[in-house]
């Protein structure tokens, strides 16, 4: 299930609901860190990052 919900993310704004479905989610052993990886990799594969002065997801582009 966490995958779909990290396959789901296409925009900066869908992070949030990812990761607050991950968090969410009751998890077996290491499925949290395994989803969270998942998540990250998509990330950097859109070009997603954390602008740390903003609080909040953005392109990458514009984190600077």
């Amino acid at each position: 299930e966490a995958t779909k919900a990290v396959e789901a993310v296409n925009t900066p704004e869908d992070v949030n609901a990812a990761l607050a479905y991950i968090r969410d989610t009751e998890h077996a052993l290491t499925s949290e860190k395994e989803a969270k990886a998942m998540l990250k990799k998509r990330m950097a594969d859109l070009g997603i990052v954390y602008n740390k002065e903003a609080k909040e997801y953005v392109w990458k582009d514009k984190a600077d």
